[in-house]
């Protein structure tokens, strides 16, 4: 059963089995466009509608990445786009980061 310690979202990622979480993170960014006058001077600032979301959790213990499914990208849910294991002293300690991405439009 996956564990968060102290985590209160993943940000839509899904904790592996064997470890527990002890960090997440997420980072959003939207494209600007600027609106142009007759002249050409920028005049307005507008946002698009894409919002891209960063996200990474990070945590300790033997992680099982079979929940880190591969699939198509839907708006608004999260995609692994890496997963990745350290092994410290032998495997005496183990540490596991999961990266990925999501999608979502403004209304």
């Amino acid at each position: 059963m996956p564990v968060a310690c102290n985590i209160a979202s993943t940000f839509g990622a899904t904790s592996p089995t064997g470890g527990y979480t002890n960090e997440s993170s997420r980072e959003s960014s939207i494209d600007k466009a600027f609106v142009l006058d007759e002249d050409g001077v920028k005049v307005k600032l507008r946002g698009k509608k894409l919002i891209t979301g960063n996200v990474q959790i990070s945590g300790k213990g033997s992680a099982d990445f079979a929940v880190v499914a591969a699939g198509d990208f839907t708006a608004g849910a999260f995609k692994a786009t890496s997963a990745e294991t350290t092994e410290y002293n032998d495997g005496e300690y183990i540490d596991f980061a999961i990266s990925g991405i999501t999608y979502s439009t403004t209304t």
